[in-house]
């Protein structure tokens, strides 16, 4: 247990320290700052540099142990959580969404955009000619669905590969408790992990600080749902891509809301009920497959 306190102390050090740096950069118009994404990339990959500093093996010992390798690789279960977190999670969540904010009028969920018209202006504007048409979620789905599937086999799986070494490969394997209790212990550790940047105003800019307490409740059914899936693939790079596609579709799913409360929203209570969905009813499954095996 020593290794892992070691690790979540230098992890949480060098979080802090990018997020100060990244609180002082000077604010400006422009939205794209290359310095920032620069940090932000760098955040991503100290879990991963931390915890091959920590685990003090030859690097191919690393690599069995993290399960960082396609040799075991089940592919039919690699496509099937591929499919499941860029697709069914955000029909699930613009489904959450219509449910709590359109039907049921729940004033923090805001409501699921049905139409173009009910973008904001700015965002109308930018929109191609072909998403401004009465099957606007139609479009919205295939779009989340294809950029959360390209982005998360090449750039943004690359860069969760990061953070990914840590969660799922260092802390997975060197935490040794039931499946249960270590993974509520991870989704802890990796939400507070994100606190510097929230602070900077990341995910939940309405709420800062609220929104290190829903990052914790969020990284925690993703902690289940990652991990159950690293079980049934045995390749810690599906995880990396998982995580990629999950960073793609919440960037997107936050223009398919209106007039939310980000603690609420897509990347909010609506994207918790989604994984907390999906993971419940594939872990069923899985569970009724090995009964009847």
């Amino acid at each position: 247990m020593k290794k892992v306190t070691v690790f979540i102390t230098i992890c949480y050090i060098l979080s802090g320290i990018i997020g100060i740096i990244m609180w002082n950069i000077p604010k400006t118009q422009n939205p794209f700052n290359p310095f920032q994404l620069f940090l932000y990339i760098l955040l991503m990959f100290t879990p991963s540099i931390v915890a091959f500093i920590v685990e003090k093996k030859k690097f191919l010992e690393i690599t069995e142990k993290f399960q960082l390798n396609f040799k075991n690789i089940n592919w039919k279960q690699t496509f099937k959580y591929l499919l499941i977190t860029n697709l069914f999670i955000p029909i699930l969540v613009m489904a959450y969404g219509y449910l709590l904010g359109n039907i049921l009028e729940i004033e923090v969920f805001g409501r699921l955009v049905t139409n173009y018209t009910q973008l904001d202006p700015e965002i109308i504007k930018k929109l191609p000619s072909f998403l401004k048409t009465d099957y606007l979620l139609f479009f919205l789905i295939l779009m989340t669905f294809i950029s959360g599937l390209l982005l998360s086999i090449s750039v943004n799986g690359i860069i969760a590969l990061g953070e990914e070494i840590g969660w799922r490969g260092f802390l997975e394997k060197n935490i040794n408790l039931s499946f249960f209790k270590k993974n509520v212990l991870i989704g802890i550790i990796w939400g507070i992990w994100h606190t510097p940047i929230i602070l900077c105003g990341h995910n939940y800019p309405s709420h800062p600080f609220l929104g290190i307490i829903m990052m914790v409740f969020l990284c925690i059914p993703l902690s289940f749902y990652f991990s159950f899936a690293l079980k049934n693939t045995k390749c810690l790079f599906v995880i990396a891509a998982l995580h990629g596609g999950f960073n793609t579709i919440s960037s997107i799913l936050v223009i398919t809301q209106i007039n939310f409360n980000d603690l609420f929203g897509p990347t909010g209570v609506l994207m918790i009920l989604s994984v907390l969905t999906v993971f419940i009813i594939d872990y069923a499954f899985n569970i009724k497959n090995q009964k009847n095996a």
